[in-house]
Order: structure tokens, then C-alpha cells, then sequence
């Protein structure tokens, strides 16, 4: 790359260079293992912990953030929202929590997360736990104290299918 120094006619002491910069961007890639999970039968009120693994093949840090999902369409969104779902989302984040449900994930490094399914009812549970990933934290990550969503910025979704029965 060549540059020349080129002087204003004004003032001789300004001196111009033009530079080239080339560079490349990246996608977020992540997978989520295993594939599935299966709490099996808990009695409500007591809890039983496993551990899935987020791995993040690409070379740019993501920020994820880990969710439970009673629908998941075929190309990785959340099912539309209807009268059953804000219910069955309170009741998802009442019987299944993590211990790091948001954080950063740098490139090309994994993250062990735990998920606790303390069933506070008698329920047959087949569901999704879907990890979200963007290259810059979510607004509602930076501020809390405001969860206004500006642009979605999800460079990746990825999801397992949970299975877990709550007995008494």
C-alpha cells in the first residue's frame, strides 16, 4: 500500500494521508449439546439439575441468552405468541432455572450452564430451550432497569428439545 503526503495550499504545516483498511466480518455459530433432555418424572417440590453446553465456533464473541420456549417453529423462531403462552411462560420460569441464563461466550470457547427443574405442578413438560445469540448485548442486558427492545441484532438461534414430568 502506498500512501503520499499531500500539503494544503492553506497551510503548509497540514499534512493529508489516505489509507486502505481491508478487513473481514463474522457470523456467530453455536451449538447446543446434547441434543435433548430428559428430566424424567420429579415430584413437585423437589428438584433435579443437568447441565447442557453452549459452544461458540465462531471467531467473534457472542452475547447469549438462554430461555425457555413452549414452541419453537422449524427454522428456530418462537412460536407466535397466544392467549396460553404468557401463562405457560410464567410457568416455565417458575419450574426450570439456570445458573447463567445471560453472558458473554467468547469466540471459540464453551460454557456449561446447569438447568434446575423444581416442578411447582403436575404437568407433562415437552419444550425447547432456545439460546439466543447477538454480537452486542441485547438493551435489556445493558439496562435492566429498562427493557425497552430496540432492533432484535440475533445473529444465531439454536435450540434442544426438553422433556421433564412433574408428579406428585
Amino acid at each position: 500500500m502506498r500512501t503520499a503526503p499531500t500539503k494544503s495550499l492553506k497551510s503548509p504545516a497540514v499534512v493529508r494521508y489516505d489509507i486502505e483498511i481491508i478487513g473481514a466480518g463474522s457470523d456467530g455459530v453455536l451449538t447446543l449439546s446434547p441434543k435433548d433432555i430428559d428430566f424424567g418424572t420429579i415430584t413437585v417440590g423437589f428438584a433435579k439439575t443437568m447441565q447442557v453446553t453452549v459452544v461458540n465456533k465462531s471467531n467473534c464473541n457472542l452475547f447469549i441468552e438462554l430461555k425457555m420456549a413452549q414452541r419453537v417453529e422449524e427454522d428456530g423462531t418462537i412460536a407466535k405468541e397466544t392467549e396460553a403462552v404468557p401463562l405457560m411462560k410464567k410457568i416455565l420460569q417458575e419450574c426450570f432455572k439456570f445458573d447463567q441464563p445471560k453472558g458473554l461466550l467468547n469466540a471459540r470457547s464453551k460454557k456449561k450452564v446447569n438447568i434446575t427443574f423444581k416442578p411447582t405442578l403436575r404437568f407433562n413438560f415437552d419444550i425447547n430451550l432456545v439460546c439466543v445469540a447477538r454480537e452486542k448485548m441485547a438493551p435489556e442486558v445493558e439496562n435492566s432497569a429498562k427493557t425497552v427492545k430496540k432492533g432484535e441484532n440475533i445473529v444465531e438461534k439454536s435450540f434442544i428439545k426438553i422433556r421433564a414430568v412433574g408428579d406428585y
